[in-house]
């Protein structure tokens, strides 16, 4: 499991650590500029491979900010490339990511326990390998 920096350090061999958010003009998709899409703190996993996310908020009241533009606009890039954002729905599915994530941050169940007392289910994306543009 990987923590990105909230200032968006550089990651290994150069590639940017920053999980962006990409805009749609016309038909074209273009990358919105470091100036407007603040880098975000997240942690993630690998599950073959696709990139698991997971919108704790540190067991938090309500979901990060990042996640309501993550499901508005699911294009996005991590380390230089390309994905494409769904929320992780299968109940199976989620309590086997879920399940990782605790092995890798035992803090993960405390957030469990906290967004249980109010009602919050803390939801979980993977980011699948967008398409190349044609």
């Amino acid at each position: 499991m990987r923590l990105l920096s909230t200032l968006g350090v550089d990651g290994p061999a150069g590639r940017d650590g920053r999980l962006r958010h990409t805009a749609r003009q016309g038909d074209k998709h273009q990358a919105l500029r470091a100036a407007e899409t603040p880098p975000v703190q997240i942690a993630y996993f690998h599950d073959d491979y696709d990139v698991i996310v997971i919108a704790s908020n540190f067991g938090g009241a309500q979901h990060p900010g990042w996640y309501y533009n993550l499901v508005a606009h699911p294009a996005c890039t991590l380390g230089g490339y390309a994905f494409v954002a769904r929320e992780v729905t299968d109940e199976t599915e989620y309590t086997r990511l879920y399940g990782v994530a605790e092995r890798y941050y035992a803090g993960f169940a405390d957030y469990r326990a906290r967004t249980d007392l109010v009602g919050r289910a803390i939801p979980m994306l993977r980011l699948s390998s967008a398409p190349p543009d044609r």
